[in-house]
């Protein structure tokens, strides 16, 4: 672990943040590309959940929804998302 912390360094040192920036989002449209092309059946869900799927962005609105429930507990500075309303 402590030699992947001396690695990054050293990159970060003779390469420029916008390189890596570029690279690392290659790299992860690449994969979503390279994933997207695999056939996927839920084998482990009941008939009927595998007949009628559900959106993506149903489960994406969901976790914003519990995120943004609980993020007055979870703020433990002064931001304006935090403050309460006069």
């Amino acid at each position: 672990m402590m030699l992947a912390g001396a690695l990054a360094g050293l990159l970060l040192s003779r390469v420029p943040l916008s390189l890596i920036l570029t690279v690392n989002a290659a790299a992860g449209i690449a994969s979503c590309l390279l994933l997207r092309g695999l056939p996927y059946t839920a084998t482990h869900l009941g008939p009927a959940a595998a007949r009628a799927p559900a959106p993506v962005w149903r489960g994406v609105a969901e976790g914003g929804r519990w995120l943004f429930a609980r993020l007055r507990s979870q703020c433990s500075f002064p931001a304006p998302c935090c403050r309460s309303s006069p």
